[in-house]
């Protein structure tokens, strides 16, 4: 625990004293901008996968899905109490909403509703394969992990 809290520290430090307030902004819009931009694709796809298969339930999904990935990580929030490492934001830290609907996004347009907008009429659907789900997971949060670190809204762990 004290090498993470001592990892967490240094790389807070850092991060306040190498990177100016404009900096922390910069970073904030990216992760922003990455974040609107996974949730308007899953809503798309959502949309036109709703429209190709002639079913409500493909478009409900995506809201359905970010409520609860919302509730899930302001219950975890609440639990874990974990401070900040700035006062960029009032909650608490652990986990990250952005970092969590990024990933849920990401997610489910590569595993879940893009393997179902391709497929055509008639065709099985494949299972998409375990690495598939592991390695867009991976992506996704390298992707926004980073940005939120050096935004300094989380610690690095």
């Amino acid at each position: 625990e004290n090498l993470i809290l001592n990892v967490d520290s240094s790389v807070h430090h850092l991060v306040a004293t190498e990177l100016g307030t404009a900096d922390h902004q910069q970073f904030n819009g990216i992760s922003n901008r990455l974040d609107d931009l996974a949730k308007f694709g899953a809503c798309l796809v959502a949309v036109l996968l709703a429209v190709k298969q002639r079913s409500l339930i493909a478009a409900l999904a995506m809201p359905a899905g970010l409520e609860g990935v919302r509730l899930l990580q302001r219950s975890l929030k609440a639990g874990f109490h974990r401070i900040r490492p700035s006062d960029i934001a009032a909650d608490f830290s652990y986990p990250s909403a952005h970092t969590a609907r990024f990933v849920f996004c990401i997610v489910l347009i590569v595993c879940v509703l893009w393997p179902r907008l391709v497929k055509k009429e008639g065709e099985a659907l494949e299972t998409t394969p375990p690495r598939i789900w592991l390695l867009s997971t991976a992506v996704a949060w390298l992707a926004m992990g980073p940005a939120r670190v050096l935004t300094d809204a989380h610690w690095l762990s």
